[in-house]
């Protein structure tokens, strides 16, 4: 994501990274957000990890990929001020003819959430 929106910085190394750990790893860093406080208020949101089993490591930064998921997953609370469900969910897809054995070429990860969604002209309370 950040590589659309500016250069890479040329001091940047890229590593190997895990992204199951790395998507365990942001939801027990954000629990806080999403469990403790909601709970305070009565909300519930259940978080779930559906994680693709086997998934390939990537080079990447981890450290920007882990920040971008972490606000992935605060907006998603944003979004769900009654409670909800925030689904992250990693991925592996083949290029090329499907079902022919060959290794997953690409990654990814989704958040998807219940939330109320958002336009220029209303966008979600923050509380």
């Amino acid at each position: 994501m950040r590589e659309f929106s500016r250069p890479r910085e040329a001091q940047l190394v890229l590593a190997r990274v895990e992204l199951n750990a790395l998507v365990k790893q942001v939801i027990d860093l954000t629990r806080a957000r999403w469990h403790d406080l909601p709970e305070q208020r009565g909300i519930v949101i259940d978080v779930k990890a559906e994680l693709c089993p086997d998934l390939p490591a990537i080079q990447g930064a981890e450290s920007e990929i882990r920040d971008a998921l972490t606000n992935l997953v605060f907006n998603a609370v944003d979004a769900m001020p009654e409670g909800g469900t925030l689904t992250c969910r990693t991925g592996a897809v083949c290029r090329g003819a499907g079902g022919n054995g060959m290794a997953p070429t690409d990654t990814c990860i989704r958040v998807h959430d219940t939330g109320v969604g958002m336009d220029e002209e209303n966008p979600p309370p923050v509380r």
